[in-house]
């Protein structure tokens, strides 16, 4: 992969990851690798600038946790742009890289010789509609997407009726004072997180086959098994 302009993102009010930004831009100019430096505080629009200009980045590298890679990816989710992420001066690093890979700077020879694989991520896409529930083009209001997860509360204190459907098939409705919507991946993390998760995860995967479309089922699930498998190995190897 031929780097011309890399744009580097880091998370705002962390000494750590400003640092770090200034040596991967430093590392980036000894191969004479043009970079942009900007914080995690920016607004939607600075990003829009950046990529409306006649030379375009072609990396965004994230230096900072979890927080920092999702808002950056939302920025920049229509750019069709791979992201490399390290959890710099971050609390949480589920979605990052070993840090060490910027510290030695082989991240870059492993890019420039293409030793590596682009991991294409599942997001979610969430459209609001006006309170007549019309799904006409006129009565869309927004539309958002998301890596991780949307969060969704009533804006009154009193219960609101969900209405869950897969795939435009009917499952069932339930009444929340909110509720949390994830991709698959998140699901797993979560689950596992508790030790008895794992037993529960397989479980539940089995229970799913008899609750959805097998074409349904055959697309996702055999995902969903491999990410199991692999939160799986990592749980072990960590102990």
């Amino acid at each position: 992969m031929k780097l011309s302009l890399v744009l580097i993102i880091y998370r705002s009010k962390s000494t750590i990851a400003e640092e770090a930004a200034k040596f991967c831009a430093s590392v980036l100019d000894e191969k004479s690798i043009l970079s942009i430096k900007l914080e995690s505080d920016f607004e939607k629009n600075s990003i829009e600038d950046i990529f409306a200009k006649e030379q375009k980045p072609n990396l965004v590298v994230v230096l900072g946790g979890d927080g920092t890679v999702l808002k950056s990816t939302d920025a920049i989710a229509n750019q069709n742009i791979p992201i490399l992420s390290f959890n710099v001066g971050g609390n949480l690093g589920f979605l990052t890289q070993d840090k060490q890979l910027l510290l030695d700077k082989s991240f870059l020879e492993l890019i420039e010789k293409d030793y590596f694989k682009i991991d294409s991520r599942s997001m979610l896409e969430c459209t609001v509609f006006d309170e007549k529930h019309e799904r006409s083009n006129t009565s869309k209001m927004s539309r958002f997407f998301a890596l991780n997860d949307f969060y969704f509360k009533s804006k009154e204190d009193d219960l609101y009726e969900l209405a869950n459907q897969v795939r435009s098939i009917f499952v069932d409705y339930r009444h929340l004072d909110g509720h949390i919507r994830c991709c698959y991946a998140l699901v797993v993390a979560r689950t596992i997180a508790a030790e008895e998760g794992f037993t529960k995860m397989q479980k539940a995967i089995e229970d799913t086959q008899e609750l959805i479309p097998q074409d349904v089922y055959d697309e996702w699930v055999p995902a969903l098994k491999r990410v199991l498998a692999k939160v799986r190995r990592d749980k072990v190897s960590d102990r």
